[in-house]
């Protein structure tokens, strides 16, 4: 159950951040901070089920999808090239109908939804090489430290990336060698998840612990 207390707990700390910032939060920051408000209560009961040893993936085939929208949206709101705007939201229909086919046949609601799971995440990866790439293109931001969507991008690229990597296994290894998925699950997910609330928290504190210092004569 520790990965249930570090995911809850840093779950709390996001919470706390936004309501405690919630009049100075830049779109970025809100977006996110709805996306925690949403994803707690799924989670607190996830770990509830799985407290008592129930089955509780039912809840990630409804929780992963609405992750998604709230990312995509973020990336709809801050990308300007107008095709990849297009695709984006192409990109959240194809999830959506992709969670509900595959619940009712492949992969239903007390099975492991791998393959939303990767669709996302391989769509994730997308918007966020494209910001990476206006960001360099445009040059317009100086301080990359101080921008919360940097820091919420980076966050998302390395969690897509790594969970694309166990979830590409974890079915197989769940019917082959649960060990093994046991193995890659708390020393590949957790980590990155910790990792992406952790970048999440200092999106909501870079401007805070990333001040320009003014300059002295």
């Amino acid at each position: 159950m520790i990965d249930v207390y570090l995911n809850i707990s840093l779950l709390l700390c996001l919470m706390c951040l936004f309501l405690i910032k919630r009049r100075v939060l830049t779109l970025e920051q809100k977006i996110i901070g709805l996306l925690v408000t949403v994803t707690l209560p799924f989670e607190l009961y996830a770990g509830y089920l799985q407290s008592f040893n129930s089955n509780n993936l039912f809840v990630y085939h409804l929780l992963i999808p609405i992750q998604y929208c709230f990312y995509a949206y973020l990336y709809f709101y801050f990308i300007e090239f107008k095709i990849i705007k297009k695709l984006i939201l192409f990109s959240i229909a194809l999830v959506i109908t992709a969670a509900v086919v595959l619940a009712f046949t492949i992969q239903p609601l007390n099975n492991y939804n791998s393959y939303v799971i990767i669709l996302s995440n391989l769509l994730l990866c997308i918007w966020v090489l494209s910001y990476y790439r206006q960001l360099f293109v445009h040059l317009t931001i100086v301080n990359l430290n101080q921008e919360p969507l940097f820091w919420i991008s980076t966050g998302l690229l390395f969690f897509a990336l790594g969970d694309f990597f166990v979830e590409g296994l974890m079915k197989a290894l769940l019917e082959q060698s649960p060990e093994m998925a046991r193995w890659y699950y708390y020393n590949i997910y957790v980590p990155v998840l910790c990792l992406l609330y952790v970048l999440f928290i200092i999106s909501f504190i870079c401007r805070d612990i990333f001040k320009k210092k003014p300059i002295s004569y």
